[in-house]
């Protein structure tokens, strides 16, 4: 049985490139199927090699417009997807570095405070090092 009804539709279409029927469906079942949409994308940042790059790309405009939202739970998993997905290589490293300095600009102290705790990750002398091409 499943925890919240249409979950695991709604996370299937997240991986399927983040649609605006999806952003419709994270908004819909609220604050627990937000902070797993944004965990699985972390997830994935990690854990599925083989995904392109635009994979992730797609997410980061996501990302940058619910970076506002103050709930702590969801607040930590969009962070979290942003982190990972600015570790997964080089090229998206400065992405994510990029949309977190936008981020820095945002009104919302929540998309600030993200932006700045993925940017000390993201920017660090050891976080270049270990990233892959």
């Amino acid at each position: 049985m499943e925890a919240m009804p249409g979950l695991s539709e709604i996370l299937s279409e997240l991986k399927a490139m983040g649609s605006a029927r999806s952003r419709e469906g994270m908004a819909r079942y609220g604050i627990n199927v937000e902070r797993a949409g944004f965990a699985m994308i972390a997830s994935l940042a990690v854990h599925d090699t083989k995904a392109d790059d635009a994979v992730f790309e797609a997410y980061l405009p996501l990302i940058e417009r619910e970076a506002g939202d103050d709930r702590n739970f969801v607040k930590k998993a969009v962070n979290w997807a942003l982190r990972n997905i600015g570790k997964r290589n080089r090229r998206l490293n400065k992405l994510a570095v990029a949309a977190a300095r936008r981020g820095e600009q945002q009104a919302s102290r929540s998309a600030r405070w993200i932006a700045r705790d993925a940017l000390r990750e993201l920017t660090s002398e050891k976080g270049p090092s270990r990233l892959r091409k």
